[in-house]
C-alpha cells in the first residue's frame, strides 16, 4: 500500500510555533528576494574589493609581493659583481711652514707653503670570481 505526503507549501497558522515558523518562512522570503534583487554584479563588486582589501592588509601576502618585486633587483646586484669597476681619486694637500731659524742660508727665516696634488684613476675587471650568483 501505497501512502502520498503531502507537505504545504504555506506553513499552517497552528498556536503552538505555527506562527513562529510562518515568519521564519516569510524571513527567508525576503532573504531569498533581497539577494535574488541585489544581482550578481553587486556581490561581485563587493567581494572583489573585499578581496582587495584583504590583499592589502594581509601581512603574509604583502612580504610575498615584496619579495617577488625585489627578485630583479637581487639579479642586478648578482650581476653587477661580473662588471668593470671604475674608481676616480683625487687628493690635495697644502702643507704651510714657518720658518724660525736655520743653519741653512737658502731657509734662514719666512715662511714657505708646500701644496701637493694626487690624482689616481683605476679600472678593474674581475677575470674570476667565485662568490656564487
Amino acid at each position: 500500500m501505497k501512502q502520498n505526503i503531502v507537505v504545504p507549501v504555506v506553513p499552517s497558522l497552528e498556536l503552538s510555533g505555527g506562527i513562529v515558523s510562518f515568519m521564519r518562512y516569510w524571513a527567508w522570503l525576503v532573504l531569498l528576494g533581497s539577494f535574488m534583487l541585489s544581482g550578481p554584479s553587486a556581490r561581485a563588486e563587493d567581494l572583489i574589493q573585499v578581496y582587495k582589501l584583504a590583499q592589502e592588509r594581509d601581512p603574509t601576502f604583502q612580504s610575498s609581493r615584496y619579495v617577488y618585486l625585489a627578485s630583479p633587483e637581487r639579479l642586478r646586484q648578482a650581476y653587477s659583481g661580473l662588471l668593470p669597476t671604475l674608481s676616480i681619486e683625487g687628493e690635495y694637500i697644502e702643507t704651510r711652514q714657518d720658518i724660525v731659524s736655520s743653519d741653512n742660508a737658502v731657509f734662514a727665516t719666512g715662511s714657505t707653503d708646500f701644496p701637493t696634488s694626487t690624482y689616481t684613476v683605476s679600472l678593474v675587471q674581475p677575470i674570476f670570481q667565485y662568490s656564487p650568483l
